[in-house]
């Protein structure tokens, strides 16, 4: 799991809230934690990246899949990236990144840039089979928000979920067979270069932004679970806009991370007599992690 900030706070009226808990399925299965995060704080933007590893099984003889390496090194270079991107640019003109959702460095100029430097490591470590090497640690989904005083533009590649203001945002659901990881552009793919791009699905004015989550795919099973009980406990675990509308989400920098926590863990109790175990399974199969950015005002309901 990766975790970066440059610096402590944003320059942004914003108060931001991240976690990462690894899934019920990885921990009974002894595998690590596939996701990764990272949120940098600089003097004119912040920029927060979630990443999903491939956590399917390797499909070669003798190779352990582990997509947690892609998943850490890309949420870092692609925040660096896209920082890049938009410090290429004078102040005056860093609104063509927004103005432009197919503007070049979105199609080619970070997708290209986070490439690069994901082969130079390969070469440096003088893989003997490339593809292989890519599909069992270099694949990770991408979602994530570049924010500046004038604007915030949310972008992706793959699976996961994006909340605006409340808003759900559909991102693509790729195709079981030929998911579209960024890695694919350093081997032979049968897939489009369309396909692997980074996808701006939203530019908002910073200052018609509330609040906003990132998050990957394992979020789903929190939604599908809203009206169960917390295990081992008779109270619901909630929908996700209690991340938004709770104080105690920004208010305590833990308190996510617990939340999240409770609801992944198995627990075993004893019943009121002594009698019997009651197993109440944790209720996030999949790695699950949450970045969360609040407008610094009055909770919003």
């Amino acid at each position: 799991m990766s975790t970066t900030k440059t610096f402590l706070e944003s320059h942004l009226p914003f108060t931001f809230a991240h976690a990462s808990v690894t899934g019920r399925d990885h921990i009974r299965s002894g595998k690590n934690n596939h996701d990764g995060f990272c949120v940098i704080h600089q003097h004119n933007a912040t920029i927060a990246v979630v990443t999903d590893g491939c956590g399917s099984g390797s499909q070669h003889e003798n190779t352990t899949n582990h997509n947690e390496i892609g998943a850490v090194l890309g949420a870092r270079l692609v925040c660096s990236e896209v920082l890049r991107a938009l410090n290429n640019y004078a102040p005056e003109s860093q609104h063509l990144l927004f103005d432009h959702q197919n503007h070049w460095e979105w199609r080619e100029g970070i997708p290209g840039r986070v490439c690069v430097k994901l082969s130079a490591l390969i070469t440096s470590m003088e893989v003997e089979d490339r593809a292989i090497f890519v599909q069992d640690h270099l694949l990770f989904t991408i979602v994530g928000v570049l924010m500046t005083a004038t604007h915030a533009a949310f972008f992706s590649l793959g699976d996961g979920a994006m909340v605006i203001n409340g808003e759900h945002l559909p991102l693509e659901i790729a195709e079981a067979n030929s998911p579209p990881y960024l890695a694919y552009r350093l081997v032979k793919t049968s897939l489009p270069p369309q396909s692997l791009i980074l996808t701006v699905n939203r530019v908002i004015a910073t200052n018609d932004l509330h609040h906003f989550l990132l998050a990957t795919d394992g979020i789903a099973h929190l939604q599908r679970h809203e009206s169960d009980m917390l295990p081992g406990t008779d109270s619901p675990i909630g929908p996700v806009s209690q991340f938004w509308t709770e104080e105690r989400y920004v208010m305590n920098r833990d308190a996510l991370r617990r939340r999240l926590s409770a609801i992944a863990t198995d627990v075993v109790r004893m019943n009121n007599l002594g009698t019997a175990i009651a197993r109440n399974p944790g209720l996030l199969p999949d790695d699950t992690t949450v970045i969360l950015g609040k407008r610094n005002e009055v909770c919003e309901q």
